[in-house]
């Protein structure tokens, strides 16, 4: 009986499986949320880090006040009427520019109240030197 032996590696299984995972990298990785706007936001040193808080909504507003849905330019009237669509109890992030007027940032809690939305939070970072 003659046994055949095996000198050389077989390439082609181990190409096909790093293809594969190169594929898993590169869809998982197109799920990583970014921030797409660049906020500079205000800091405070008495911010409480929230662990369990998934966000819903994330609404920003930049420096000359302009408020954004996620990523995409919109008014009060429009995040008015998204808002009533979901459960008053979703979570809604606010994330301020520090140069961004006090007018704006009311208004958009005010529209959260009078919707009877009370699970939003502000962001702020914590400051990086010492006084």
């Amino acid at each position: 009986m003659h046994i055949k032996r095996y000198n050389e590696i077989n390439l082609v299984p181990l190409i096909d499986v790093l293809l594969v995972l190169l594929v898993v990298v590169l869809l998982t990785s197109s799920f990583v949320v970014h921030q797409v706007l660049k906020v500079d936001l205000p800091n405070a040193t008495q911010g409480e880090a929230v662990a369990d808080h998934k966000p819903i909504v994330v609404l920003v507003l930049d420096a000359q006040g302009k408020l954004y849905w996620h990523d995409e330019a919109t008014d009060l009237a429009e995040v008015s009427s998204r808002l009533s669509a979901l459960p008053i109890d979703s979570n809604v992030d606010i994330r301020v520019d520090a140069a961004c007027g006090f007018a704006a940032v009311v208004s958009v809690v005010d529209l959260l109240k009078s919707m009877k939305m009370t699970r939003f939070a502000l962001h702020t970072q914590q400051p990086t030197g010492k006084l």
